[in-house]
């Protein structure tokens, strides 16, 4: 029975992206919907409007900026308020990329219906599969060459199947996760001096979802390797000897597949201008894990010391589910695979 590889570990990640959203909302509302924070701001709003009513408040701006803050605040508190309008916001805030996405996906699709990236990855995993297996056939102590290509070809297979997990199943993740910390990232923008952390996160979570769109785009040149595969290991079932230059030809056709795949990142940075060139995905890893650490400042200054405990080490141990379960089920593929 033929592993669906890419469901399999698309459906981990998407466990763990409802476990962490889930454990962010359930921070928020806590900090957002706490009675001494409700208390702070409502005294907040009420000692602003006798500012202005009475005229306290010496230049507009500073009125303007006060009257932005309560807003900004109000905003965020309501979509705190119940997990169906966090869920939402999240939803409407990820639906440009959505239909991106799905744009980019038609467009392939018209072009070649095998080229979506599920069927990419399984394809890619069984080519590899039996030309792998078709080649170690051939190997022995008259032929013992047969090994050093069998394993060239599992590793540059294996690795252009994680490169494109990589840039879609985990940049997919790791863009929800991003989103998901929204709540607690807008009001920075409130600062003058901390406003370019949201403008830093907006700039990380579009260039983080740009790579799925691009990988689909990339998926047709993936594609043809794939078919290239199959077609070189059918080739040496009827005559190995003579045709192991295709063998060759195929680790260049990946090599090529991967390096393009690799320049996305700088494909973004030159759409968006962002600095981060290739360090997208470990820039938003960073950002998880500051995310954290603003949950827990908020929870400090509403008192809530205990939330920012349960907030960093939240994320902490979901991170560390994600990566566990990620190698438990990557070994049983390795195993079954050997069979």
């Amino acid at each position: 029975m033929m592993i669906n590889l890419f469901h399999l570990i698309n459906g981990i990640f998407e466990k763990a992206t409802q476990q962490i959203t889930r454990g962010i909302y359930d921070v928020g509302a806590s900090i957002f919907n706490n009675e001494f924070f409700t208390s702070v701001f409502a005294l907040f709003i009420l000692y602003v409007g006798f500012l202005i009513a009475f005229r306290k408040i010496q230049t507009e701006e500073l009125a303007y900026k006060l009257v932005w803050t309560i807003c900004i605040f109000s905003l965020v508190k309501a979509f705190m308020y119940d997990r169906y309008y966090y869920e939402m916001l999240v939803s409407f805030l990820n639906l440009p990329m959505s239909i991106f996405t799905e744009m980019i996906s038609r467009v392939v699709h018209s072009a070649n219906s095998d080229a979506d990236i599920a069927t990419l990855i399984n394809v890619l995993y069984t080519a590899s599969d039996n030309l792998t297996e078709t080649i170690l056939k051939e190997a022995g102590w008259s032929n013992i060459s047969a090994y050093i290509y069998g394993f060239v070809v599992w590793v540059t297979s294996t690795f252009l199947i994680l490169i494109i997990l990589l840039t879609t199943v985990f940049s997919t993740f790791l863009a929800k996760v991003i989103l998901a910390l929204g709540t607690f990232i807008v009001p920075f923008m409130l600062i003058k001096k901390t406003e370019y952390i949201f403008y830093s996160w907006c700039k990380l979570y579009i260039s983080v979802s740009l790579y799925v769109p691009f990988t689909v785009l990339f998926g047709l040149v993936a594609i043809e390797t794939a078919n290239l595969t199959m077609n070189i290991s059918k080739t040496l079932e009827t005559d190995f000897n003579n045709n192991i230059q295709l063998i060759l030809a195929l680790v260049v056709a990946q090599a090529l597949t991967i390096v393009a795949i690799f320049k996305i990142p700088n494909i973004i940075n030159q759409i968006i201008g962002s600095s981060n060139e290739g360090s997208s995905l470990t820039s938003g890893v960073g950002t998880v894990s500051a995310g954290a650490t603003a949950v827990g400042a908020f929870s400090k200054f509403t008192g809530l010391n205990f939330v920012s405990k349960a907030a960093q080490s939240g994320v902490s141990k979901a991170s560390s589910s994600v990566a566990k379960k990620s190698a438990e089920k990557w070994n049983d593929i390795r195993v079954k695979g050997g069979k």
